[in-house]
Formats: structure tokens, C-alpha cells, sequence
């Protein structure tokens, strides 16, 4: 069972194995936290409902389990990926 939870800043979902944020952003730049308030972020969800033209890079890290990106068209301007070894 999970549960949703609304931070100032975060839309998450809390799962057994870690956090699914729900990416919102306007920046060309974004880096996933690898942790909100002491949980790993397992899971990176991209939605239809935001707006992700701007996104360029993205910067996750090595312990990010998915990504689930709900259409391909929402990421038009992503230039590359980064994973963060460490």
C-alpha cells in the first residue's frame, strides 16, 4: 500500500522500497534528490500534466530504481542524463 504525501516543494509517493517523486520543474537543469527527509528516492515519475519543455538535463542518482516517463513527447528539449556515481 502506498500513500500520497504533498511536501512545499515535493509531490511524492511513499512506497515499501523508497520515495516516487513526481517530477515538477521549469529549469533547463534539474537534479533528483537522493534523499527528502532521510528516504531515498527510488522512483522518478514524469506526468502529462506538467510541462517539461524547458528540460534539458537531468541529473539522477545511481540509486534510482525507475523512471517512468508517461509519453515520450514531454521531455522535447532533453539533451542528456547524468548519473551520479556517488
Amino acid at each position: 500500500m502506498s500513500q500520497e504525501l504533498i511536501f512545499a516543494q515535493y509531490d511524492l509517493t511513499v512506497e515499501k522500497e523508497g520515495l516516487t517523486l513526481v517530477l515538477e520543474t521549469q529549469d533547463e537543469k534539474y537534479v533528483v534528490p537522493n534523499k527528502i527527509n532521510n528516504v531515498s528516492v527510488t522512483c522518478l515519475m514524469m506526468d502529462f500534466n506538467y510541462d517539461y519543455s524547458n528540460l534539458k538535463e537531468l541529473y539522477i542518482n545511481k540509486d534510482l530504481k525507475k523512471i517512468i516517463i508517461s509519453n515520450s513527447r514531454l521531455l522535447p528539449s532533453l539533451e542528456k542524463i547524468v548519473v551520479d556515481e556517488e
